[in-house]
């Protein structure tokens, strides 16, 4: 299930990991000496990753014939990401150990490259910490953030119970301390009694477009603390589902207990307005290329974001009426 859920976060994480190509708008500034570091605290992994590159010119690569936009904006190759710095990263003061660590492979035209992070093993992350990150290194400006873990929710009028579609789905929730916005999402289960299970996403807009396309736009941050799910068709796209997995899975009606979970999770200010992107024109690619509006690094550019993620009880789907709406 925590893999399904992390999937719908994999966008914000691709945007944390990328810093943008060529100098930001506004004063001139000496881009060469700057770093872009970019960590995203989660309660699911017990090791933090920091990744830290500097900033690149297109001139810099040596197929310039061949560039595409993907390799602008991309910080996976060697010669961006940063070896040898100093990492600082502490929790509610007290610093914890770093290790510096590296991929080594193939990229296009059978280039090899080392792409460097940094990490810390043995982390506890936990509702309102404040998380430190300091980054040093001789040939650069030294760079600094600050962020805190955001508080859970409290779910409001669950139902215990579905067993027909006469009436919406409505989840509410409370505020958190420390979150600037919520990514709520909405989990189907089927168990049976020798553990074995069928899990899907459920999106709260799912459309059926007709001649059998459906669409949904669901997945992005708010920050109104309710979601409402039409049962019927949520039903729809858990039988769209079910056609496609059916030959892995076999018949519904060898699992005993079919319920809904609902899940928030609550973003602090820098992982909220990751999604707060715009795109240009650059001038000297002619490609479009993603341009910073928010960080809350300084002396340098990046992202320190933490979230937390609350789960509510089981929703209990009766299954008659399950598996008659879905055969």
């Amino acid at each position: 299930m925590v893999r399904r859920l992390i999937f719908f976060l994999f966008p914000i994480a691709l945007l944390l990991w990328r810093c943008p190509a060529g100098p930001p708008t506004g004063p001139s500034t000496d881009i060469s000496r700057e770093l872009c570091a970019n960590c995203i605290i989660s309660p699911f992994e017990d090791t933090t990753y920091v990744f830290v590159s500097r900033w690149s010119e297109i001139s810099e690569y040596e197929f310039e014939d061949i560039v595409t936009p993907e390799m602008i904006i991309n910080p996976y190759w060697d010669y961006w990401s940063i070896s040898n710095a100093k990492i600082r990263i502490a929790v509610d003061g007290k610093n914890l150990p770093v290790e510096e660590d590296s991929v080594r492979g193939y990229k296009e035209f059978y280039r090899i490259y080392h792409y460097y992070y940094y990490k810390f093993p043995n982390v506890d992350v936990r509702p309102g910490q404040h998380w430190e990150l300091s980054v040093y290194h001789p040939d650069y400006d030294s760079l600094y953030a600050e962020t805190v873990v955001p508080d859970s929710v409290e779910f409001i009028n669950l139902p215990d119970t579905i067993r027909d579609d006469s009436e919406n789905l409505n989840f509410s929730w409370t505020d958190a301390d420390g979150a600037r916005g919520y990514l709520p999402l909405l989990s189907f289960t089927a168990i049976n009694d020798t553990g074995k299970y069928w899990s899907v996403q459920i999106h709260a807009d799912f459309t059926d477009e007709g001649d059998g396309v459906y669409s949904s736009s669901s997945g992005y941050p708010r920050q109104n603390t309710s979601a409402e799910y039409k049962i019927n068709t949520m039903l729809k796209e858990i039988k769209f589902c079910y056609d496609e997995d059916k030959y892995k899975i076999g018949d519904l009606s060898q699992f005993t207990s079919f319920y809904l979970r609902f899940y928030v999770y609550s973003l602090n200010e820098a992982l909220y307005n990751i999604q707060r992107w715009e795109v240009q024109p650059d001038e000297l690619s002619g490609f479009n290329a993603p341009v910073r509006v928010f960080s809350n690094v300084e002396n340098g550019s990046g992202i320190l974001g933490a979230f937390w993620r609350t789960a509510s009880k089981k929703i209990i789907i009766d299954k008659e009426f399950l598996i008659g709406q879905c055969q």
